[in-house]
């Protein structure tokens, strides 16, 4: 590696949603392909960090990157005894806002669950709320209904949210329309496209296009997809 050469100028490592969930974070649960994604994902306790410690500590291909960062986190030992996951910091905490949305694939599946957080300076609930954000995705496994552990109606699809890694984008809110939002919008001829909400939406008057592919409550209509429980996908 000492004789490879640096990224050409502009580049950028600038995936989809749809790419992180069903390519990344879908290629690290299974072991696939881990030494190249290590590059731009590398594996990290960002919760052991402050924000502004993580850009120092991103992929060597992303390091010059000024505006996202991204890492898989890994399972917390309490998480996997049953406890809660704990987003504290040492300095402050990362917080949810808004409702967690659903990304979709190219072929209109729910592929993963999306948080959209921002990290508070201080103990909880009196931090000081900063402009360091994250969205947080977890990739969902869909169980057959005939699959033996299925135990729901036949006709039901059954989901399971796999909780060994999470993949996570961190970003600093700019009020501004980011690198990763400047995607155009689909839209039928002769139709203008319309503002989607994000989830930080409201936030320090920021207000941006979401074009990419999560979506917030019940499916687009036309989508084949079952609806399901939060407490069903036992998110903590």
């Amino acid at each position: 590696m000492a004789d490879e050469q640096p990224p050409p100028l502009g580049f950028r490592f600038y995936p989809t949603e749809e790419e992180l969930a069903s390519f990344f974070l879908r290629n690290q649960l299974d072991g696939q392909n881990q030494d190249d994604m290590h590059r731009v994902i590398p594996v990290l306790d960002i919760y052991e960090k402050e924000p502004w410690d993580l850009p120092q500590l991103a992929g060597d291909r992303c390091q010059e990157d000024t505006e996202q960062w991204f890492f898989f986190v890994p399972r917390q030992k309490s998480e996997a005894r049953g406890g809660r996951l704990n987003r504290g910091t040492p300095l402050g905490y990362w917080k949810a806002t808004g409702s967690p949305g659903y990304v979709y694939s190219s072929d209109h599946r729910v592929i993963a669950v999306k948080k959209s957080m921002v990290f508070y300076l201080g103990k909880a609930p009196t931090g000081r709320k900063t402009k360091w954000k994250m969205n947080e995705y977890k990739a969902i496994d869909r169980i057959p209904p005939h699959h033996p552990s299925h135990s729901q109606a036949a006709h039901r699809v059954r989901a399971h949210l796999r909780h060994e890694f999470t993949v996570c984008r961190v970003y600093v809110a700019s009020g501004a329309c980011r690198a990763f939002d400047r995607r155009p919008v689909e839209a039928t001829p002769g139709e203008t496209p319309a503002a989607v909400p994000n989830a930080s939406e409201g936030e320090e008057g920021e207000h941006v296009q979401n074009p990419e592919s999560s979506r917030q409550g019940d499916p687009p209509s036309g989508f084949e997809e079952f609806r399901w429980d939060w407490e069903q996908l036992e998110w903590p």
